[in-house]
């Protein structure tokens, strides 16, 4: 399969150019890194199987996310099982609103 690195649209083996981009198609994407200071708080959720589900949602949506959670917050979800302040998922600042769609519609 083939990937277009901008659009991030998929192909079939034999197509060697993105028909939209118009540029070579490559094998793998690269996973983009977004930084804390370039993203913004998109939603808290209760534990790290929602925020596993959600950042899969949004992946799927091609919108890069993280989760961070405050204070020791992960040490006590692996120790525990559970986490007191929940999981804080965080999109880059230029996608907010199209995760807000996304999250929407998850929700309903």
């Amino acid at each position: 399969m083939g990937w277009c690195p901008k659009c991030k649209s998929e192909y079939e083996k034999h197509v060697k150019r993105c028909k939209e981009c118009d540029i070579e198609l490559v094998e793998v994407l690269e996973k983009e890194d977004i930084s804390f200071e370039e993203s913004e708080q998109l939603i808290n959720v209760a534990n790290i199987h929602e925020a596993n589900i959600i950042i899969s949602l949004l992946e799927s949506c091609n919108i890069p996310s993280f989760y961070k959670s405050e204070g020791a917050g992960e040490y006590l979800q692996i120790f525990a099982g559970c986490n007191f302040h929940g999981f804080d998922i965080y999109v880059p600042s230029s996608l907010i609103e199209e995760a807000k769609d996304v999250i929407s519609q998850y929700h309903e």
